[in-house]
């Protein structure tokens, strides 16, 4: 039965969760920059400042610095939504310090960019020391228009019966044109807050609003936002891109420095969340909570690590919350006293490495993940591969890479991709497939490629894939099979404070199609005081 569990792993979960709390905990001391150069590893990266989604430009600008050495001391890429000031202290690193000249004015552009879009005050730097708590604002207007046609739901259930499998539902056409108001700024010199509101043809949608605070090494933050944890490319194996949840969380601030022994590893950094997923059938478990937990580490300037454990628990029609069933959770057991399953989780980790290959900027990266079961991590694993070069010899303003993405079908001790008997809804989020897009058992290639000209002002983000979706997949029977896509975003800055953005994607498959199309024009309206 796919349903059963074995317990065999729990010690592993629970040296996971042990060892990270008690690092977290044992220490607090900021990460000694590794050069005079390095900033953003102190109290500057305190200030308040909002997250940045994983689809905006400067998140992949963060990236392809950290691919070539020049990102910040103990970054974690696996972060897919950093704040705005750890962006701004990457570009104002390299841009002072990186080796290749050419390489400082691709970073000292996009500085310029990110205090055009976000305003000055935020994205400079400033010691907490310094800082004297003047509240400032800044408002930014949009107008859009977008289109999106094919798209169907993920399906319900298991494959056994009395928990059938319902197979996808298709989601109507959507077509919208409207206006949106951006606001990002602080109350004092350790509360922000980000909102965002956008009307939507007939409807209104707010994409963002939640406050932070910078508590000494940690921040908190409240309220709704995008958030993504995983490193490869193409999407992550236990949170991908693109969700916005109602919750909370905090983090460190930056990377510290860990005690005794533990100091070999590196910069260590560490995320918390907690919020609720939006599926189910309303007839079973339904709106489950969502825990989430990150933690990385960077022996060395050219080796990093990571690992996420993401769990959902609880929720409508479920057993009710208990200390003890929380415990048995937080140790790895999903059932409730012994019986049936109170929980579903979904851990991945992932290894980056620059070799040492001369001037050339290459990365190499490897994730693996497994799904809620003993010995899932070898019978029936995860495994995304890629490698990026994230400037090309030549034509720096060209970042390209690739990655295999495979995931395996149910053994027959352990359940499918995705799916969960007492949790039907699965791992998706309001619809959508919560991990990564492939949607569980399949396998596929993936490529990217990025190109910034005109002093960065003009960018461009191209990717294109071959995914081979299984039987056991989330969006079986229907898109069962190959299917090849593609997607083109451009960004225009036209002139100090707008610019204009434009995106398309398309997915064919065997008698299907999705496609979509977005057009918007932004205005940043200037630091208001």
């Amino acid at each position: 039965m796919a349903r059963i569990r074995s317990n065999s792993t729990l010690a592993c979960r629970s040296a996971f969760l042990l060892v990270a709390m008690f690092l977290s905990v044992t220490s607090a001391a900021p990460l000694v920059a590794q050069d005079d150069a390095a900033r953003g590893a102190g109290t500057e990266l305190r200030q308040p400042s909002p997250y940045l989604p994983h689809s905006h430009w400067a998140v992949t600008a963060l990236r392809r610095l950290t691919d070539a050495g020049e990102g910040l001391p103990g970054y974690d890429v696996g972060r897919r939504t950093p704040r705005l000031v750890e962006v701004a202290a990457a570009f104002q690193r390299a841009a002072d310090g990186a080796e290749d000249p050419a390489l400082r004015e691709i970073a000292a552009g996009w500085l310029r960019l990110l205090r055009d879009e976000f305003g000055a005050t935020p994205v400079t730097l400033t010691d907490a020391r310094e800082r004297r708590g003047t509240p400032f604002l800044v408002p930014a207007g949009t107008v859009a228009a977008s289109h999106v046609e094919g798209r169907v739901a993920p399906g319900i259930g298991y494959d056994e019966p009395p928990i059938e499998w319902t197979g996808t539902t298709p989601l109507p056409d959507e077509t919208w044109a409207g206006a949106g108001l951006r606001a990002h700024g602080a109350i004092t010199s350790l509360l922000g807050f980000d909102a965002q509101v956008e009307s939507r043809s007939d409807h209104v949608v707010v994409p963002a609003a939640y406050g932070v605070i910078g508590a000494g090494p940690v921040v908190l933050w409240g309220g709704r936002r995008s958030i993504g944890l995983g490193a490869p490319e193409s999407g992550a194996i236990t949170l991908g891109d693109g969700h916005t949840f109602d919750g909370g969380g905090l983090h460190l601030t930056s990377p510290i420095s860990l005690p005794w022994i533990f100091r070999y590893l590196g910069p260590f950094d560490m995320e918390l969340l907690l919020t609720r997923a939006e599926n189910g059938d309303g007839i079973g478990v339904t709106d489950p909570w969502l825990g989430a937990m990150r933690i990385s580490i960077a022996p060395h300037e050219r080796l990093s690590m990571g690992a996420t454990r993401a769990v959902m628990f609880g929720g409508e029609n479920a057993a009710p919350v208990t200390a003890s069933r929380l415990w048995q959770m937080l140790l790895g057991d999903p059932s409730v006293d012994g019986e049936g399953e109170w929980s579903n989780e979904v851990f991945g980790w992932n290894v980056s490495w620059r070799p040492p290959v001369g001037s050339l900027p290459l990365a190499l990266y490897f994730e693996h993940g497994f799904d809620d079961a003993s010995g899932a991590y070898w019978r029936a694993p995860a495994i995304i591969a890629g490698a990026r070069l994230p400037f090309v010899p030549g034509l720096p303003a060209l970042g390209i890479g690739a990655e295999y993405v495979y995931f395996s079908d149910a053994s027959e001790k352990n359940p499918i991709w995705y799916r969960n008997y007492a949790l039907s809804g699965g791992w998706t989020h309001e619809r959508r497939a919560l991990g990564h897009p492939i949607g569980g058992h399949g396998q596929g290639i993936f490529g990217h490629a990025s190109l910034d000209l005109l002093d960065a002002r003009l960018r461009i983000r191209a990717a294109g894939w071959l995914f081979d979706r299984g039987e056991e997949n989330l969006f079986a029977p229907e898109r069962e099979g190959r299917a090849v896509g593609s997607r083109l975003d451009i960004g225009w800055r036209l002139t100090d404070g707008l610019e204009a953005n434009a995106g398309a994607a398309y997915e064919d498959g065997a008698g299907w199609q999705e496609t979509s199309a977005r057009l918007q024009l932004r205005y940043t309206f200037g630091v208001l005081r």
